[in-house]
């Protein structure tokens, strides 16, 4: 009996990573694209527009940035979860009322906020920002307040009604049309009013075709039969009382993140705090790995009892670390190592203090990303209190620790904060975590995987070092350089150091190998694993054997 339980649960350990990874890779597709689009987007704006005036059109938008974190009180987390579950349950009709009642709550909130910052925008200009002469840009991107309410609820009924594809369409859309609109705008003459534009013309066209696509899934829904139709009140309440938490800790996590830039509004002058958006500009592709993989384990999670499969529960959570890991430390561990021949690159050599900003805020994303997934693990068992607490444990830290530091040593002394709070908060994360599910996971593979990732670095800053003593290459071949050097060494060093296994090949074939459209690429990745594994003697030949 005890063996049919067992193999039940690795059988359902399979199915979950499966549908995750599936799901993961759709998002990731999508986002990438999106990313890497905005990506361009910001890159060419920054250089057109410079250091200095860069820094002007961020800081332009930390008002309407700080005042839509006042809109949600968890309304769109409770779309991904009742949208799901009312299907899931045969009550589409339900859907649709729930959809309605998101939009009008979220609209009329959006609405008032949008009138108290285009009204008191000379207010905000010049107390709050430090930069009175900005009062029209304030006004001007008042109107993202509502643009990115209806985005936002709009990409939450997507996710919850199983529709990513149009989730994935929307995300395309928007930075495309920011790209050809800005860039037009700012070519003409209109500088930091054309970037402007550029940012508000593309959230208009990504919330004109979400809506349609609202409309048709709304409609869809509305056609059930029912009695009885979801009164506003009670519908409003249900959301409100399943997100409320979660809105709490991102309400956190947003108003850090806009207290960040009021800091650096105080402390730091146009022209660094255009170097330090930059920085963070990179770090975006880097959410390429992070954000798909937790909106996809945020379902998979809530899919066990953590009561009752504890146990598997604790494994896929360890699958979950190790393999985020696998991931994220070699891509932050490379970008590091090219910072300033990337930075340069992208955005030019008038970026001076861009590259150290950027490397240090690699070390800080290497915690944030563990911490995400702790986070997403919390909130799928349904501890959404924890996420609320590890949120006031960063906030806690981060927000004395911002002042002080901006205050002495500038962006610099703001980096360092951030990475002292995302340490401690993580480290917090992880220990309840390992609370709850009864012991530690496996770390046996950590020691492995971060020398690979070193030793990798420094043959690749060596290399660097050396063509470029030779003054043979300019930016873009030193990158290419790098990754001839940094991606074989660590992909050989990582099996020899014990960062993967023979246990982890066949894990992952079995979660990538039933996918069509990457079965090809996984099955040659991880048979180079293999062979280096078979060569030390401790591989199973598993991908032999299939």
């Amino acid at each position: 009996m005890r063996d049919d339980i067992a193999s039940a649960n690795r059988e359902k350990f399979f199915e979950v990573a499966e549908e995750s990874v599936r799901g993961g890779l759709f998002l990731a597709s999508g986002t990438a694209l999106g990313t890497i689009i905005l990506a361009i987007a910001s890159i060419l704006i920054a250089r057109l527009l410079g250091p200095e005036s860069y820094g002007i059109y961020s800081i332009s938008l930390i008002v309407p940035m700080f005042l839509i974190i006042f809109v949600d009180f968890g309304i769109s987390p409770a779309l991904v979860k009742y949208s799901a579950q009312f299907r899931a349950e045969g009550k589409e009709y339900m859907v649709a009322d729930i959809i309605r009642i998101g939009f009008m709550t979220k609209v009329t909130i959006s609405i008032l906020l949008f009138i108290l910052s285009f009204v008191f925008a000379d207010v905000f200009a010049k107390y709050f920002l430090n930069r009175p002469y900005i009062e029209d840009l304030i006004r001007l991107a008042s109107v993202l307040i509502v643009l990115q309410a209806l985005y936002s609820t709009a990409n939450s009924v997507f996710i919850g009604s199983g529709r990513m594809d149009w989730s994935a369409v929307v995300a395309v859309l928007q930075p495309i049309t920011k790209l050809v609109v800005a860039l037009l705008l700012i070519i003409w003459g209109l500088g930091v009013m054309g970037a402007l534009l550029g940012h508000i013309a593309g959230y208009l066209m990504g919330v004109a075709v979400a809506l349609l696509f609202v409309v048709s899934l709304y409609r869809k829904y509305a056609g059930g039969n029912c009695k009885q139709r979801m009164r506003f009140r009670d519908g409003l309440l249900m959301m409100v009382g399943y997100g409320f938490p979660l809105y709490l800790s991102n309400l956190l996590l947003n108003f850090l993140n806009q207290y960040r830039m009021i800091v650096l509004a105080w402390f730091a002058s146009n022209f660094d705090i255009g170097n330090f958006k930059a920085a963070m500009n990179f770090l975006s592709l880097l959410g390429i790995l992070i954000m798909p993989i937790s909106t996809a384990l945020f379902p998979a999670f809530s899919k066990f009892e953590l009561d009752t499969e504890r146990e598997t529960l604790r494994e896929f959570f360890g699958f979950s670390l190790k393999y985020t890991l696998l991931l994220l430390v070699p891509g932050v561990l490379f970008i590091m190592v090219v910072s300033r021949e990337l930075v340069y690159f992208v955005y030019g050599e008038s970026f001076v203090t861009a590259p150290l900003y950027l490397s240090l805020l690699l070390v800080m994303y290497v915690f944030s990303g563990v911490g995400t997934i702790v986070l997403t693990f919390f909130n799928g068992v349904g501890r959404t209190k924890l996420t609320l607490w590890i949120r006031v444990i960063n906030a806690a830290l981060m927000i004395p620790l911002l002042y002080v530091l901006t205050m002495w040593y500038g962006v610099v002394g703001l980096i360092v904060a951030m990475i002292v709070a995302w340490v401690v908060a993580s480290a917090c994360g992880l220990v309840i975590a390992m609370k709850l599910l009864g012991k530690g996971v496996e770390w046996g593979y950590l020691p492995g995987l971060l020398a690979a990732g070193f030793i990798a670095f420094f043959l690749t800053r060596i290399s660097l070092s050396l063509f470029n003593g030779l003054h043979v290459f300019g930016y873009l071949a030193d990158i290419f350089l790098a990754a001839v050097v940094f991606i074989p060494s660590y992909l050989v060093l990582v099996p020899v150091l014990g960062g993967i296994d023979g246990r982890d090949i066949k894990s992952l074939y079995l979660i990538f190998g039933k996918i069509k459209y990457v079965r090809f690429f996984a099955r040659l990745l991880l048979g180079f694993e293999e062979l280096i594994l078979r060569v030390l003697g401790k591989s199973s030949n598993f991908l032999k054997r299939k």
